[in-house]
């Protein structure tokens, strides 16, 4: 593969198209506004304004010979998510025959109820997030198989981002003893990059860090690696969570660089 698009070149699909532009790949992408595609479009082969509220197929990359397309649209984008994602992905890979695709989907798609989940786990999604996401996975699942890689990531961590910025100085907060489902955007473009290169164009694949610590040892640990302000948790809150496990990511021979959170650099949080 040789050139990628990368619908939705956010926090993370930003991340992911220098890691592919500095391995050489073509990389077209979409934003959502004029602002965005003026500061890019020297950085990269091509990009579009692109909003899915305001879906325009017949124009996007229709004279393209696009090898992968990545998808990071999250379900904040529309409030038709599932109903303008499947449009999106009819038209693109049905335009694209031979093209492949990447869609980032969620930790989320299993519930909350404590258990132990793989790949192979039954999804049970609460949220109605959630509920969306597991949607877009069916029908990719359906309709293009062979052709599609799911990644359900953990909570996302990296440049100007952690969850400790938003805990930070909160006092009585819930399920303290609970484990964390973390990964770092590293770790992710690393995957996607695998993928590529290997020509994997199919399978479902959990993303998150190996170890699971508590969310209360962790998130305190944290705050006081960056001077901040320590969240406090109900001590007597004994509500667990699920833990994930990526077992799929061992059959393509991919291994995190962060296998615990505690290891994930800190200094650009």
């Amino acid at each position: 593969m040789s050139r990628v698009c990368i619908i939705g070149m956010g926090w993370l699909g930003l991340q992911l198209a220098e890691k592919l532009k500095a391995k050489g790949y073509e990389v077209l992408g979409t934003v959502s506004s004029v602002e965005k595609q003026n500061s890019l479009k020297n950085a990269f082969n091509a990009i579009e304004v692109f909003k899915l509220n305001e879906i325009s197929l017949n124009q996007l990359w229709n004279d393209e010979n696009i090898d992968c397309f990545i998808l990071t649209i999250p379900p904040s984008a529309s409030n038709q998510y599932a109903t303008k994602m499947k449009e999106l992905t009819f038209h693109l890979l049905d335009v694209h025959p031979k093209a492949s695709l990447i869609y980032t989907s969620s930790s989320s798609v299993y519930g909350s109820e404590p258990r132990s989940v793989s790949e192979e786990s039954e999804t049970k999604p609460e949220s109605a997030n959630a509920k969306e996401i597991v949607a877009i996975e069916q029908h990719l699942i359906k309709n293009y198989e062979s052709r599609s890689c799911i990644i359900r990531l953990g909570g996302l961590v990296g440049e100007n981002r952690h969850p400790v910025k938003y805990l930070s100085g909160k006092t009585g907060l819930s399920k303290g003893k609970a484990p964390v489902n973390l990964i770092h955007a590293e770790d992710i473009c690393r995957l996607m990059i695998h993928l590529i290169q290997n020509n994997i164009v199919s399978g479902i694949y959990n993303l998150c860090c190996q170890d699971h610590p508590p969310k209360m040892e962790y998130y305190r640990w944290v705050a006081g690696q960056l001077n901040l302000p320590k969240p406090n948790f109900d001590t007597h809150d004994n509500q667990m969570d699920k833990v994930v496990n990526s077992i799929a990511i061992k059959k393509i021979n991919f291994d995190m660089n962060f296998k615990s959170p505690y290891n994930f650099p800190i200094s650009n949080y």
